[in-house]
């Protein structure tokens, strides 16, 4: 198992000053190079390509002097970035460039995406790491996730959970400090077993969150129940 780790940048207030210059000049080129090329296709009906574009930056350069302050590879990156962007709309890979509204939203909701998905992965490393410090043995139930999200009722609050992924952080996790990750199989019934005689409650539906054993009278948290039962499904194994 490979390990990665992520950094965070904090740069100095000058450092951050150049960045920001560095990231709005791309931006500049971009929308530039794009003006060009739907200028010259609407008056020529040919398309003009990154190479000659760049042949355009020295004179731009003159018209705006802080562009002088950027290197060229990355000004030079942007006129081939924009290239590639209409060669996917040419193909009809994608929406037609410039589309500003569109864009917009799309960067947003992918901001917000990927914001969701730091927080959940976040909160994984967490818990993980506290489970495996504090135990000695972990066990897991086998679920059949490619079935359950068939039911839309649950398919969303199954994909947002990433169980998938939260097991694979246990196991791993484990593997580093030397614990044990049990597992059942998928077709155990541990919520519908009864953890103290052994009833099999055959009606029990996912909507049931609690339920009384009718031999044996005792009361059941759905969850708690096959927590259990997992525990010792994973021990007879």
């Amino acid at each position: 198992m490979l390990k990665a780790y992520k950094y965070r940048l904090k740069p100095a207030k000058k450092q951050e000053t150049l960045i920001n210059k560095h990231i709005g000049s791309c931006r500049l080129i971009y929308n530039w190079a794009l003006e060009q090329k739907i200028k010259t296709y609407e008056q020529t009906g040919k398309c003009i390509n990154h190479m000659e574009l760049d042949k355009l930056l020295p004179a731009l350069k003159t018209e705006k002097p802080f562009l002088k302050e950027i290197n060229s590879q990355s000004l030079q990156g942007m006129t081939k970035h924009v290239d590639a962007v209409f060669l996917d709309f040419s193909e009809r890979r994608t929406a037609f460039p410039g589309s500003n509204r569109r864009n917009k939203a799309r960067k947003l909701l992918s901001k917000i995406h990927e914001k969701i998905s730091n927080q959940r992965n976040n909160f994984q490393h967490q818990i993980s790491s506290k489970l495996i410090s504090e135990n000695q043995a972990i066990a897991l139930e086998t679920l059949n996730v490619k079935d359950m999200v068939k039911n839309h009722h649950l398919a969303q609050a199954i994909s947002d959970s990433a169980w998938s992924g939260f097991a694979t952080k246990l196991e791993y996790k484990a593997e580093w400090l030397g614990k044990t990750v049990l597992r059942i199989g998928q077709f155990e019934p541990s919520s519908k077993l009864c953890n103290v005689c052994g009833y099999h409650n055959s009606e029990l539906t996912l909507k049931d969150r609690v339920w009384i054993c009718p031999d044996c009278k005792t009361p059941h948290d759905r969850d708690i129940n096959a927590a259990i039962n997992i525990k010792k499904f994973s021990l007879l194994e």
